[in-house]
């Protein structure tokens, strides 16, 4: 067979070309941090890729869930602990009227007291956590609460 220039050019330029294609896809690769470009270029990586993507976007959201659930926890047993100060503090209060010896002076201190530790008590109950209140849901317990402290100020 006889070789011919037209065919040593066209080798040459078809070499040349492919080289140009690959140095073009490296230099792309390079510019963007990315293997691939388009899931066609390697249908393997893509999929593993889209996978891997997947698990760390459920990782980031298990996080952040358990972040919350965390934080949620943390306020609620530092709410519940203010309450039973409250209570016991309300506790104190009703066994000191309770026992018969307060002037009248005494008993309306104490009757004032209590009052504020039922307003702090429903103002605690009605804490909130990222727009949701702790104890209810969506909706204040206050009415529900008052009529509890009622009963215990009695």
């Amino acid at each position: 067979m006889r070789i011919t220039n037209n065919m040593l050019i066209n080798n040459m330029m078809q070499n040349l070309s492919s080289n140009l294609l690959r140095t073009q896809k490296y230099l792309n690769q390079l510019a963007t941090g990315k293997k691939i470009s388009l899931p066609s270029d390697d249908p393997i990586v893509a999929s593993k890729s889209l996978k891997l993507r997947t698990d760390v976007a459920e990782i980031e959201q298990y996080k952040r869930n358990t972040d919350d659930a965390i934080n949620w926890m943390d306020i609620t047993e530092s709410t519940l602990n203010q309450m039973t100060e409250l209570i016991h503090r309300a506790k104190e209060l009703t066994n000191q009227a309770a026992n018969g010896t307060n002037t009248s002076e005494e008993e309306l201190k104490i009757r004032e007291e209590i009052a504020g530790l039922k307003s702090q008590l429903i103002s605690l109950a009605n804490a909130t956590y990222a727009g949701r209140y702790i104890f209810s849901g969506l909706k204040p317990i206050s009415l529900c609460l008052m009529k509890t402290v009622r009963l215990i100020s009695m």
